[in-house]
């Protein structure tokens, strides 16, 4: 006991206090080497206290220590378990503080996600730094017999720092990205500006990874020319930047020879770039180099590219500048890469190979598909014969951008090709810049090489196709491309060479290849074992060491703050002597802590908390972890703006084409005038959304009924037919109404059929709707009054023969009468062809075919009328008796054929098409010999004046566009060109084609371009754009609307028609059956961008998966059982998940933290209904808190003075006197709000009728059923700030029904506890701001947790009275240990899973008499010379304040 107590008071106040108390006090005197200590006698206080090594390794519990490592403390978890309440609940409160930088490393006890612990990191980095220190110990020990291995380990640190070298390029390219964009956003000076200390720590960085990167290339270049003195070799490696290739004996050259002399040669020892060697390559479809962008790996555009060039001999499209460029460079830089090779690489690394030139190699890959492949090199054992077997293939890649960290995916295939070509285990992949090569090792892949000739035969072999579309194998060979080529191992680094040709090649005809220089005497002597060469190896190591060890600090992931988990009581019941939370863990974290990494802190500090039974139902953090309030760790969604978002996730991510499909199925139905949209089922699951249709109706045939008709009326099943036509008369237009009935007064029988077909729905052509429509349609074509006068056209008719706009009362067809032929045809003949007896294109006598009436009747004439100037016997358009209109010979029928003769069609027995016997032409009048002409007559089957090959005027026959001819015009030939253009109109047309085609119409006669206007054979051999300037030109005698935007023979046409002096008119033809408004809709459906699309599919299915995903909820309406018979319904907006283990626990945000939050928004202007200028009013009145400062500028932001100051009631007062009433509503809410979260004395019932009007304000206009979802903003708040507040709402509601008790402080709801915990830790920091260091902090960890074991003690186990704090108490009296509840049995008491009813159940701090009372004013210091509190720097005691100095300035640079 008495250890314990002098243990908690050295924890207290440190070890002085008991150094003084027992009589060790340093004063007076010095220390010597005699005299180190002084005598207790000489103090002139001396208690008996244990010393302080006894009380450092005492332990309370035998089971804590003196420094904590970060984790979860389960002793103090054990501790409180052990007070064994079941009715008390516990709120876990965790936040963040600073920690001094680059004093500790990020460490999580293991808990990272996708990232090393820090445990690992450390065993890799000392694994790393083993290497050096093994190889200088086998170096110290060095023996020849053991030379393989010295070599191996050197090797190997080579690789090492090689991969490091890449982590260090690619860090300063996004440093000095960093850097560019941070200095692009300031203007001016950059050290005057609000970035300078973020630009002054990007440079620091970027001159730091500079000299770690000096240190790395000088530790490799050392280490590589150890390996080449240890290996023997050193002659072939090269300090210098330049390597005289004749000179360098592992490099072997070929010979150049003739072009014939070569053919004898193996393609092997071709000279590459020769004529042979280009020959071979085209003779075959694909090369090495092509084999990636042939089968479409590339691109699909490339592949079909290429294909064309092949097979076609389409050329390739043109390499751009940059391209040009760099292949160039690569080309000319190739011998440089070779240079390096011998000088650097197989010195250091591959001693006893040699590098050869090849030529090329022709494969067969199957099917008889060949290829050739032209490898860069050749490996082969030193001075080996010529046909020695190849021990790596090499290909070279010259880049003009950084060096790659790993090989690029498109160079794979090329190497493998290589290894087929010579038959080669592995291929070395080369990336070369001025400054620095790096090598890879490809290792041949028998499979994929496989693969990649099969696919390269299915096109370019025998029965190959052209590449029309990626298949799912491509792809799926892409993706095994890109992950092979990151596993690529990397084998070394060096600093590039250039390559000299000092002397001349010495030709030998024996072989393809130049002879090798002599090796020098001095290369034969063994220099392995000398000194100068162990030392130089032994310092090259060191180096490497030191070039690990600052890469490793430089790379390290340094904390910056420290994650404090608080364990506090839900009633804060505090007592003199209690503890206000227990520390149960801490981690160490960096700047960054995405979601995953905290959900899975946190789970395992509540899973720990629950194995020692400890019931915690809440979890609270600070503003920075709001994105947790909506995702619980397992991924299920928290709330309705979750939900919604998620929604539209998985809708955005559903094609195009899908979304148009389903839009089209949900809307079928919308378009029947009786029936609404179609019912549907969404199902959503883990492969996505699916919609089936459970109906199916009906849709109108035509789109003027669906667009005039009103909205349905629904009907039941027991529709009489009379309700079917009074219904139809009330979705009638009022502008048709009247008209319709009358149409159906004049019809009485189609009337009567129709009412009896639709006595039910049916499919029936014969139907109201499509009569209606029909109808409707037929309105649309003029005004009502036309109408009116169709329907009463009968009375001036003779008989049952009129047919009005091609129908018959009777009939539902295009003006077909039973028992007629089409197209007008008498009784008894043929029409377009048909011969008795047959049924083609012209019906049999008997049948009923497109609207043919039992005389010749054209378009609605009666027979024996003059309507139009027709005449009984011949019936044309306009055609006055006894004339000859339009080509037609008087007594004959055109379309229409007299009955006796045959027209368009041959009369039996004859084999002509439609001639009479004896003739030979096409339709021709016995005795002529034209197309149907006349004799005497020129025309293609015209009579003279007519126009047409026998035809009737507006019908296209032979490709004729039709051209509308006015009836002024009638007795016009268009054959026949009209000179009426002038000499000077063609010699504008000719100016104009000039400018078009200056060849073709220089020196050309006005006359030759009168001929082409009069000639269609040489208009039609003019372009289009010469075409269009004619018509330009000569527009203006033109009679009606010209248009240039047409096809050539429209343009042709219109030309024409302007010489002829006819009109020009394009009216388009009429659809008898236009399109149905279903069909439109599905076409502007396809139209649609994609965005409105899923907007469609996710509000109409948005409604009904939110209500099933409600249905799932352990919280969605919520009965509040507020006072007596007071009940309140919430619905939900934040529920808080089931866990793993079992029982609901919630995630909350601290409501100070909030209300800081949402100040920012309303001091950035940005919450919806608050003035800013009206709060800049009130400020510079004077008759508030509230100053000018507080409002124009963004000064501690995380303050709560000023956050009571602006939402006070002065100001929301002052701001209705103003008038400013939304602006004053918010602050009123606000001030409520946060009194109900912090205000003691207020009622349950008080405090959630406080909380639900800040909800309601929150909720206004918005809707969870609306889509797109809200974007970054809702109601002027970050959507996190406001889904943080309304969960928080919500949960302070539900957690009266959470608890045993059914009650708690509202306080206990926060993070409060561990800001208190946080200075407490302060004091206890004898440190700069007291800001602790990552070792210090465990020490003080370790303090504190003890002293909170101790505190948690009762009086009577600890043996002494304790009171930690000169704080007032919350509570008087009121012991930690006694908790009063209302629960008869809490034992049986079970943490719920779902809540259905809560009681608002008050808590002592909510009784009135704890109402806040007046706090005294607070006094400020006089003395103006006085520093302010926080004021005094945290380096004052330095002659130079170094936190003043920016990082750049304090390592040296300007």
């Amino acid at each position: 006991m008495t250890r314990d107590f002098w243990k908690l008071v050295m924890t207290k106040c440190g070890a002085s206090v008991i150094r003084i108390l027992s009589g060790w006090k340093t004063i007076g005197g010095a220390l010597t080497a005699a005299n180190r200590e002084w005598e207790g006698s000489k103090a002139s206080i001396v208690l008996a206290v244990p010393s302080v090594r006894v009380l450092l390794s005492h332990r309370a519990d035998n089971n804590l220590q003196n420094f904590l490592q970060p984790g979860i403390h389960t002793e103090l978890i054990a501790s409180i378990s052990e007070e064994k309440r079941p009715s008390k609940g516990y709120v876990l409160a965790f936040d963040g503080r600073l920690v001094q930088y680059n004093t500790g490393e990020v460490d999580l006890a293991g808990l990272e996600v996708d990232q090393p612990t820090a445990k690992q990191r450390k065993e890799a980095e000392e694994k790393e730094q083993d290497l050096c220190k093994t190889a200088k110990s086998l170096l110290e020990r060095f023996s020849p017999e053991k030379l393989d291995t010295n070599l191996q380990a050197m090797r190997q640190i080579i690789t090492l720092l090689s991969r490091q070298m890449a982590s260090l390029r690619e860090m300063k390219k996004k440093k000095e990205y960093a850097l560019k964009m941070a200095m692009d956003t300031v203007k001016g000076d950059w050290k005057k500006s609000k970035y300078s200390r973020l630009i002054s720590h990007l440079k620091a960085v970027c001159h730091q990874v500079d000299a770690v990167m000096q240190v790395n290339e000088e530790a490799r270049e050392r280490l590589g020319r150890a390996c080449a003195s240890l290996a023997g070799v050193q002659h072939l490696w090269k300090d210098v930047p330049v390597t005289n290739m004749p000179q360098q004996c592992n490099y072997r050259k070929l010979q150049e020879y003739t072009t014939e002399v070569e053919k004898t040669h193996d393609t092997l020892y071709w000279q590459q770039r020769g004529e042979n060697w280009f020959k071979l390559r085209d003779s075959v479809p694909v090369t090495g180099s092509q084999l990636h962008k042939a089968i479409g790996l590339n691109t699909l555009r490339e592949a079909k590219q290429l294909y064309q060039h092949k097979k076609v001999g389409t050329p390739l499209p043109e390499p751009s500048d940059k391209a040009k460029k760099a292949m160039k460079k690569g080309v000319e830089h190739e011998p440089n890469v070779v240079a390096t090779i011998c000088g650097k690489f197989l010195p250091a690394l591959f001693p006893n190979w040699e590098f050869r030139e090849v030529g090329c190699k022709l494969l067969n890959i199957g099917d008889g598909t060949d290829i050739v492949d032209s490898p860069d090199g050749a490996m082969h054992t030193l001075s080996s014969p010529l046909h020695s077997p190849v021990t790596a293939a090499v290909e070279i890649k010259h880049t003009t951008t950084d060096l790659p960290n790993t090989p690029r995916h498109y160079n794979i295939i090329q190497c493998l090709a290589h290894c087929e070509a010579l038959d080669a285990e592995m291929c070395y992949l080369l990336y070369h810049t001025e400054k620095s090569t790096v090598m890879f090792k490809v290792c041949h892949s028998a499979s994929l090489w496989n693969n990649v000739c099969g696919h390269v035969n299915e096109i370019y072999g025998p029965e190959g196709h052209p590449p029309k579309q990626l298949s799912c194998e491509i792809k799926n060979m892409r993706d095994q491309i890109k992950s092979t080529a990151a596993g690529v191992e990397l084998v070394a680094e060096f600093k590039s060479v250039y390559a000299a040709n000092i002397g001349s090649y010495v030709r030998q005809e024996d072989s393809p290849y130049f002879c090798g220089p002599s090796l020098p005497e001095s290369s034969l002597l063994n220099t392995a074992d000398t000194d100068s060469c162990l030392a130089g190896a032994i310092a090259s190591t060191d180096k490497a060491l030191d070039s690990i060890i600052e890469y490793q600090e430089l790379f390290k992931p340094m904390a910056k703050e420290v994650l404090e988990f608080i364990v506090s009581d839900m009633d804060r019941w505090w007592a003199k002597d209690s503890v206000y939370g227990s520390p149960v863990a801490y981690f160490l974290k960096s700047a960054s802590f995405p979601e995953n990494q905290a959900n899975k802190v946190v789970e395992a500090v509540l899973q720990q908390c629950h194995d020692n039974h400890v019931y915690v139902p809440v979890t609270s953090g600070d503003g920075a972890f709001e994105y947790m309030v909506a995702r619980s760790a397992n991924g299920g969604l928290n709330t309705k703006l979750s939900f919604q978002k998620n929604l539209w996730k998985e809708v955005r991510k559903t094609e195009k084409r899908s979304l148009a499909t389903i839009v089209t199925i949900l809307t079928e139905d919308a378009w029947s005038p009786v029936l609404g949209c179609a019912k549907v089922k969404c199902t959503r699951s883990e492969h996505g959304l699916t919609v089936e249709r459970s109906t199916k109706h009906p849709s109108p045939s035509t789109a003027t009924w669906a667009f005039k008709a009103k909205s349905p009326t629904p009907m039941s099943e027991e529709t009489s037919s009379e309700d079917w036509y009074d219904l139809f008369m009330t979705s009638l237009p009022e502008e048709v109404k009247e008209s319709f009935e009358n149409f159906c007064s004049d019809n009485p029988d189609l009337f009567e059929k129709l009412r009896s077909s639709n006595s039910a729905p049916s499919d029936d052509p014969v139907d109201m709707t499509h009569a209606a429509g029909q109808f409707i349609e037929t309105v649309e074509t003029g005004t009502l009054d036309d109408v009116s006068l169709v329907a009463n056209m009968p009375s001036h008719s003779t008989g049952d023969d009129v047919c009005i706009t091609g129908s018959v009362p009777g009939t539902n067809t295009q003006g077909s009468v039973p028992g007629t032929n089409t197209q007008g045809s008498v009784p008894g003949t043929n029409t377009q062809g048909s011969v008795p007896g047959t049924n083609t294109q012209g019906s049999v006598p008997g049948t009923n075919t497109q609207g043919s009436v039992p005389a010749p009747v054209i378009q609605g004439f009666v027979p024996g009328t003059n309507t139009q100037g027709s005449v009984p016997t011949t019936v044309i358009q306009g055609s006055v008796p006894g004339t000859n209109t339009q080509g037609i010979v008087p007594g004959t029928n055109t379309q229409g054929s007299v009955p006796g003769t045959n027209t368009q069609g041959s009369v039996p027995g004859t084999n002509t098409q439609g001639s009479v016997p004896g003739t030979n032409t096409q339709g021709s009048v016995p005795g002529t010999n034209t197309q149907g002409s006349v004799p005497g007559t020129n025309t293609q089957g015209s009579v003279p004046g007519t126009n047409t090959q026998g035809s009737v005027p507006g019908a296209d026959m032979q490709g004729n566009i039709p051209v509308n001819i006015h009836e002024d015009d009638q007795h016009a030939d268009i054959h026949e060109t009209t000179p009426f253009i002038s000499d000077s109109t063609l010699r504008e047309v000719q100016a104009q084609l000039l400018q078009v085609k200056p060849d073709k119409w220089q020196g050309v006669d006005v006359s030759v371009i009168r001929d082409v206007l009069a000639d269609d054979e040489l208009l039609n051999k003019c372009t289009i754009p010469e075409l269009k300037e004619i018509l330009k030109t000569i527009k203006t005698f033109a009679r009606g609307t010209v248009k240039m935007s047409v096809k050539k023979g429209q343009i042709i046409l219109q030309i024409r028609a302007i010489l002829t002096g006819l009109a020009v008119n394009f009216r388009k033809e009429r659809l008898r059956q236009p399109q149905t408004l279903k069909d439109l809709c599905m076409k502007t459906v396809k139209q649609c961008s994609v965005v409105p699309l899923a907007a469609a599919f996710a509000s109409f299915v948005g409604r009904d998966s939110r209500e099933e995903w409600e249905k799932t909820r352990p919280c969605s309406l919520l009965q509040i059982h507020l006072e007596k018979d007071k009940y309140l319904t919430l619905d939900c907006f934040y529920c808080p998940p089931v866990s793993s283990r079992g029982f609901m626990q919630a995630f909350v945000v601290d409501p100070h933290h909030i209300r800081t939050n949402i100040r920012g928004s309303v001091l950035r202007d940005q919450v919806e209904g608050v003035d800013l200028r009206a709060l800049k009013n009130i400020a510079a009145s004077g008759r508030t808190p509230l100053t000018p400062v507080m409002i124009t500028e963004t000064l501690d932001m995380q303050s709560k003075s000023m956050c009571d100051i602006l939402f006070s009631h002065a100001v929301a007062e002052e701001l209705k006197r103003l008038g400013h009433s939304t602006t004053a509503e918010f602050i009123t809410l606000m001030e409520g709000w946060y009194r109900a979260n912090d205000e003691p004395g207020i009622p349950a019932a008080e405090r959630i009728c406080l909380r639900l009007a800040m909800r309601e304000w929150l909720m206004r206009g918005v809707s969870f059923d609306l889509y797109p979802p809200p974007g970054r903003y809702i109601r002027g708040l970050y959507f996190s700030t406001w889904e943080a507040t309304m969960a928080q709402i919500d949960l302070s509601i539900q957690l009266y029904g959470m608890l045993p008790s059914g009650s708690y402080n509202v306080r206990a709801i926060g993070t409060l506890v561990a800001e208190q915990y946080f200075g407490d830790q302060a004091r206890r920091t004898n440190e700069g701001k007291n800001i602790p260091s990552c070792h210090k902090l465990g020490h003080i960890q370790a303090h504190m947790v003890e002293e909170m074991k101790m505190r948690m003690k009762p009086e009577q186990a600890r043996g002494f009275p304790l009171r930690m704090t000169s704080s007032k108490p919350v509570y008087p009296c009121q012991s930690t240990d006694v908790i009063f509840t209302e629960t008869d049995h809490p034992e049986q008491w079970e943490p719920p899973t779902r809540l259905a009813l809560v009681k608002a159940k008050n808590h002592p701090f909510d009784l009135t008499s704890r109402a806040r009372r007046k706090k005294p004013t607070k006094t400020f210091s006089t003395k103006l010379g006085a520093p302010l509190k926080g004021q005094t720097g945290v380096r004052q005691y330095h002659r130079t304040d170094l936190s003043k100095i920016l990082p750049h300035e304090r390592i040296g640079l300007l």
